[in-house]
């Protein structure tokens, strides 16, 4: 066995998931946060000091209980943490890989806010179905419902129907027709793929 997987091992048995890392991205998420919206204090050394102090405690507080087994099942921050993660991490890779792809075939975006306020609220309500999945919020799963009503085959046989659909329009009708949402029009017409 490789010297680098027993290493992890070991920093694995040490508490490395359950407590260091869990403990470490509360902290610098609370301390931060603290930091740019400066409610403690106007003076910056005064701020940081108070952010600190208030970051720590607040992540011992989500950290002690998870190693004491404090929290009921199924509410513990720590498991919630370390079972989304890996899935908003998996996202935000695919995201940049599909960025990387259309910039290596020279292609960029120009669009109005419209576009950056619906990728907010895409990634938004992403986030927090990964953390409520985690959390046990969202008892049944939005595929195995799905499931119950429209069989798997034919899900396949729309969602090709629905992509040849979407490029044959695209192709041939060189845009799109129908006012969605009043401002959503506006902002479609001013969003481009250019080249650089």
């Amino acid at each position: 066995m490789a010297v680098l997987e027993d290493a992890i091992r070991t920093l694995e048995q040490w508490g490395l998931m359950d407590i260091l890392i869990p403990f470490m991205l509360v902290f610098t998420i609370i301390f931060s946060i603290l930091l740019k919206i400066q409610i403690l204090s106007k003076d910056a050394a005064d701020n940081r000091r108070y952010a600190a102090i208030i970051a720590l405690t607040l992540a011992l507080a989500v950290i002690i209980p998870h190693s004491t087994n404090l929290y009921p099942s199924g509410s513990d921050p720590v498991v919630i943490i370390n079972t989304s993660l890996p899935s908003i991490a998996a996202i935000m890779i695919a995201l940049v890989m599909v960025l990387i792809l259309i910039g290596s075939f020279g292609f960029g975006f120009e669009g109005g806010d419209i576009f950056k306020s619906v990728f907010a609220i895409v990634a938004f309500l992403t986030v927090l179905y990964i953390f409520g999945s985690s959390a046990g919020w969202f008892p049944y799963t939005l595929t195995g419902t799905f499931d119950y009503y429209v069989p798997p085959e034919v899900q396949s046989l729309i969602v090709i129907l629905l992509v040849f659909g979407l490029i044959v329009s695209v192709i041939v009708g060189g845009g799109p027709k129908v006012d969605f949402w009043g401002g959503f029009k506006k902002g479609l017409e001013e969003f481009k793929v250019s080249k650089k």
